[in-house]
């Protein structure tokens, strides 16, 4: 059995040329859709799959793609379907991070040119920001705008950051006296 481990952008197709009889999804953390193959046409499209999910269309197949409707890891096995497995992702005892520090960060004020709201850090396992303005307020890595932001908070909204706190964060407002309270989470 190969597998492979891939991270796939909202709406990449990740193509796979490898003839197999057997497929399985060991790790998504949303569902994806899987297109099975041979001499370039489609035998089988299996829409919104999650972890777990295997097949084994007919005579096999020489191609997968999967396509993801947001950012994720995914990882994947093929096999000529005389072997596979049963385990489905990596450690079984996980330890859970916890923080030992809380910084709270100082009034960061946010008009429409992107400000620095977190430097790179290594050692912080997470972050909140409360936007306490009056004004709508993007968050994200450097060089966002806020017509291509993602995470986008109304006055009164909290964001917890989980999956990428260590990564430098910026701040943009959609009008001038926007204001974020930030509170870093330090290993």
């Amino acid at each position: 059995m190969q597998t492979t481990s891939q991270i796939l952008n909202a709406g990449q197709t990740l193509a796979i040329a490898e003839v197999g009889a057997y497929f399985q999804i060991f790790e998504s953390y949303a569902p994806v859709t899987v297109r099975f193959m041979i001499n370039g046409k489609v035998l089988m499209t299996a829409e919104d799959m999650e972890a777990g999910f295997y097949a084994s269309p007919g005579d096999g197949f020489d191609r997968v793609e999967l396509t993801s409707a947001t950012q994720q890891k995914v990882k994947i096995g093929i096999s000529d379907g005389s072997g596979g497995t049963n385990r489905m992702t990596g450690n079984v005892n996980a330890t859970i991070q916890t923080a030992s520090s809380v910084l709270n960060r100082a009034i960061v004020n946010v008009g429409t040119v992107e400000t620095p709201l977190m430097a790179q850090r290594s050692d912080r396992y997470g972050f909140r920001v409360l936007n306490s303005g009056a004004t709508n307020i993007a968050i994200g890595g450097p060089g966002v705008t806020y017509a291509t932001a993602v995470i986008v908070l109304a006055a009164g909204e909290v964001w917890n950051e989980e999956t990428a706190p260590g990564a430098a964060w910026v701040a943009i407002s959609d009008a001038a006296g926007g204001v974020l309270k930030a509170m870093e989470l330090i290993a």
